[in-house]
């Protein structure tokens, strides 16, 4: 990881993309990380919790949300992000 940018500025240039509320979202990875953590991105840092079996269940409130997933493996360290809206 080097000088990565905000999930604001990752998503900028996407739509929200539509999920059910509650849905279960699964991450998966060629190269499986040792650790993964997820969470909603509020103003300058996320609401981070470890991700369990790739397996990340969705807000069930109605409104846009920006995701952030960080993982971790031996060479490094790599930060995701996707936007939602649960509709």
């Amino acid at each position: 990881m080097a000088d990565v940018a905000a999930p604001p500025l990752l998503v900028k240039n996407m739509n929200p993309h539509p999920v059910a509320p509650g849905a279960k979202l699964h991450l998966q990875f060629d190269d499986r990380p040792l650790t993964i953590e997820a969470g909603v991105w509020n103003g300058g840092d996320a609401d981070w919790r470890s991700v369990q079996n790739g397996i990340i269940t969705l807000p069930e409130k109605k409104e846009a949300y920006i995701y952030a997933i960080h993982t971790s493996w031996k060479k490094g360290n790599a930060i995701y992000a996707f936007f939602i809206e649960v509709r």
